[in-house]
Formats: C-alpha cells, structure tokens, sequence
C-alpha cells in the first residue's frame, strides 16, 4: 500500500501573468506585457515503506502516471536517482499510479489528484513496500503421454497482472526451480523455452492472495 501527502508548493501552468515592461526603443515609453509562462502539476519523492511502517529510504526508477479524469492527457515520470520527481500537467483531476518491480502498486483510483492551475506544483509523496508474496514452483516436462517428466531448467516465465499495470519475468534455475515477487492480483502467465511446446494461461488467471508464496507448477510438452 502507498500514501500520498498533499501540500502547497510553488508556481503555475500556462498562465500569463502581465509584467510592466518599458519599450527600449521607444522614447514614448509604451509599456508591453509580455505573457510569462509558469508551470504547475505535482512533485515529490518516492519512499520505501518498512515493515513496522517506519518510512525508509526513497527509491529511484519508480514510474509515476497521471491519467486526467476525463481527458486525454496521459503523462508518465520516472523518479531520479534521489527518488524525486516532477510532473507538468494541466488543471484537472488525475488518477495516478505509481510502479517499480518488487514492490507493491499504488493505485489511487477511485481518487483523485487534483490540479487547480493556481497553486504551482504541490507535493505528492509515495510510500512502496517491498513484495514479500507471489508464485514460486518448479518447471518441469510434460511427457507424450501426459506424465510428468524431469524438472526443466531455464524456462521463461512471463506473469502480467490482469489490470495491465505489472509485467514481470524470471527464469527457473538449475534445478528448474523459480520463485517471483508480485503485487496481489490476478495474473496471466507464460512458460517458454526452445524446443518445448508455449504454455499460455489466457484466458484463465492464477491469483496471487497478498500473504504467501503460492505454489504454481509449469508443465511442457517436449
């Protein structure tokens, strides 16, 4: 789970504000206002969430979208090595996600962010928590006759959250094990390897419940 924190900051977007400015060449002293152009959206800084909800350090390559509510306006930011980030955005209300592999999703949905136009960038701060839940098994051959063979190792697995807002792969180790990190969720799944039959889940889903490791086994036909 994430939090966000609102709070004023500074500057505006695509306002013209009039700014009194003497004409150099005209001894007349006609005055031009000039529009400048001021910007606002939001800001902030992505943090990690501690197990005894203590906040940790702030993490860097977590990707952060604003979808406007209502409108076509879609922008994506990435924070920067100190976790930051800013979004220019036009007035309006946004839903907003926040996404880094190996940590939990936030969704502010049904929420909004809101832009006035008038209060500059305000800050919004996100709070991740590391995954500590997902699927883990093993890959293995599916014989011709429907038995089950020898674990296969360095079989591909794709797992892609049913809402599209998180893709993942692994490989199975050596010994055809693998384990993998998600967001609670459902999941289609894919198992791939050169010389083996794809296996693909779609249109059925595995879930992933938030609190353990699931057990999710891979069969393929060679």
């Amino acid at each position: 789970m994430a939090f966000l924190f609102l709070s004023s900051c500074e500057t505006s977007f695509l306002s013209q504000d009039p700014v009194p400015v003497k004409s150099a060449s005209s001894s007349a002293g006609i005055i031009i206002t000039p529009p400048i152009l001021r910007l606002y959206g939001f800001q902030g800084f992505s943090y990690e969430r501690l197990p005894d909800n203590s906040i940790g350090p702030v993490i860097a390559g977590v990707k952060i979208t604003f979808t406007q509510h209502g409108g076509s306006t879609v922008r994506t930011v990435t924070t920067d090595a100190n976790g930051f980030y800013r979004a220019t955005l036009p007035a309006g209300s946004y839903y907003v996600t926040a996404t880094l592999q190996g940590y939990e999703i936030y969704d502010s949905t049904p929420g909004f962010f809101v832009v006035t136009g008038t209060d500059g960038y305000e800050t919004g701060n996100f709070f991740l928590r590391k995954l500590t839940y997902g699927f883990q098994g093993f890959t293995s051959v599916r014989n011709p006759d429907g038995s089950i063979g020898a674990n296969l190792p360095a079989v591909t697995l794709t797992f892609t959250k049913n809402d599209g807002l998180y893709t993942t792969t692994v490989v199975s180790d050596a010994s055809g094990y693998y384990k993998v990190n998600l967001p609670a969720g459902g999941y289609f799944s894919t198992a791939q390897k050169s010389g083996y039959g794809t296996y693909s889940s779609a249109p059925g889903i595995a879930i992933v419940d938030g609190l353990t490791y699931a057990t999710y086994n891979f069969f393929l036909l060679h």
